[in-house]
């Protein structure tokens, strides 16, 4: 079966070569060009290839806003990122707009087009060189996720002065030693912080900040 590819990417020279290598045997047919993102959006529009071979950096309209839309308007088109990018930021990009495969522009002409065929199956692939960098991405976001907001985002610079202090054990009177304050004080910003935080005591406020992973401990 003969393969419908659409190329979009902003190097007339890229997108001539690849013309070439993909036509090569006869089985993939491409049905058009795109300099931009704009020029991409009304080929699928028009030609509804199976495939988009899509670059990331082009004018007008991004590639990651282009398989947004095109997603939405146009599922069926399976979109395969060929970029030189292989950075986190990129990739979980590109994932969660939907792209069905990604692939650097060092890929071997059988793989590309080994590519092309998996995605347009159903399948998804994802170049060898950046899947760990995905995975990567993904534990980095599930961990800030889960670490939640800046403790000064919640707490007072004092009270924040002293729950470290409490999680290195400090009791109240040398807590107030440590910030040069009165020992009420430091109670009064106890009380203050433990309220902020939803906690009962300095056991359960040490636990709270150890998980917001605020702090660490030896």
């Amino acid at each position: 079966m003969t393969l419908r590819v659409a190329i979009a990417d902003d190097h007339p020279v890229f997108r001539q070569g690849l013309r070439k290598v993909l036509e090569l045997g006869g089985d993939i047919e491409i049905v058009g060009e795109a300099r931009d993102g704009e020029e991409a959006l009304e080929l699928c529009r028009r030609e509804k290839p199976d495939v988009l071979l899509l670059d990331l950096t082009m004018p007008k309209v991004g590639g990651v806003e282009v398989a947004r839309i095109l997603k939405e308007e146009i599922p069926s088109i399976a979109i395969l990122v060929l970029t030189m990018h292989d950075s986190e930021d990129y990739l979980l990009e590109s994932v969660e707009a939907g792209v069905d495969g990604y692939v650097l522009k060092d890929v071997e002409p059988g793989e590309l087009k080994r590519a092309l065929r998996l995605i347009h199956k159903g399948e998804r692939y994802l170049h060898p060189a950046v899947a760990p960098k995905l995975m990567t991405g993904y534990h980095k976001r599930a961990k800030a996720e889960k670490k939640g907001p800046d403790p000064l985002d919640i707490l007072s610079e004092r009270e924040w002065e002293i729950l470290q202090l409490l999680v290195k054990g400090f009791g109240n009177k040398e807590i107030g030693e440590a910030l040069f304050i009165s020992e009420k004080t430091v109670k009064n910003h106890a009380t203050s912080l433990f309220r902020k935080l939803g906690v009962q005591g300095r056991s359960q406020a040490i636990l709270e900040a150890i998980r917001r992973e605020w702090v660490k401990v030896s």
